[in-house]
């Protein structure tokens, strides 16, 4: 699904302040690019009915990548240190920086989480564990280069995840659903019903899991198409290769 973008109030601002910042690094460069981004994450994680964490993860700044007498440099800069921006280059030092555009003002997120209780699936037995994640992030990016580009856009988007458990002859069993919207309506809209229908969905999976029964031992040629090989291969062999496997010293490298 394509990212669905917006061009709301602070767009212009970015795109503002990613010129500002090619103005400076281009003028001597072969190549330059200026990267600005204001990003809000939100995460809230829900376990039968209650928030077992809530984490709030702002982000901004601008990264900027030249290319100058044959060398590629990149360096990435806070809102406070973009005055030191023309410095940084070998671009025209003579510059000054003092015309930096103001850092747009925090956009409004107009997000509110779903309530822990409101996950909780009416009716469904038997008994289960839920476990449920939300979350939303609001970023506006803007990119100029001395190629000419110019383009900026806001994305918008909610995931919710739940993933049940369910108990059966002494086994656990577990079911896991998703939903995701993108847009500038995502999380504003059905919020009675989308909460519990992703929970439901869960349920029900772990209840089918929990029923299923073994059909006998037996072999069948399988044939992957390429993108499955490619996904089973990665897990069964590239995460074993991973240094940070061999660096933790984990139980899967070790029984290898």
């Amino acid at each position: 699904m394509a990212a669905t973008t917006t061009r709301p109030t602070g767009t212009e601002d970015l795109l503002e302040t990613a010129q500002w910042a090619i103005e400076r690094l281009g003028t001597r460069a072969q190549y330059a690019q200026a990267y600005a981004e204001r990003t809000l994450e939100v995460r809230v994680e829900c376990l039968d009915g209650e928030v077992l964490a809530t984490c709030v993860e702002p982000r901004e700044g601008l990264a900027c990548m030249v290319r100058e007498d044959g060398r590629w440099r990149h360096r990435a800069f806070s809102v406070a240190q973009l005055p030191s921006l023309p410095t940084w280059s070998a671009a025209d030092r003579s510059v000054p920086g003092a015309d930096l555009p103001a850092w747009p003002d925090a956009p409004d997120a107009r997000f509110t989480p779903v309530a822990a209780r409101d996950w909780l699936v009416r009716g469904a037995a038997p008994a289960h564990s839920l476990r449920t994640m939300e979350d939303f992030t609001l970023r506006t990016i803007a990119v100029v280069d001395t190629d000419g580009v110019r383009s900026a856009g806001t994305t918008r988007v909610v995931r919710r995840r739940a993933e049940a458990t369910v108990t059966h002859d002494g086994n656990r069993y577990r079911g896991l659903s998703r939903w995701l919207q993108r847009g500038p309506g995502a999380g504003t809209a059905d919020r009675d019903a989308v909460p519990q229908d992703v929970a439901r969905i869960a349920v029900e999976h772990a209840h089918d899991s929990a029923r299923a029964t073994l059909g006998g031992r037996h072999r069948t040629p399988v044939v992957f198409g390429p993108s499955a090989a490619v996904g089973l291969l990665h897990e069964l062999i590239g995460h074993a290769l991973e240094a940070d496997n061999f660096a933790m010293r984990s139980d899967y490298v070790a029984g290898l």
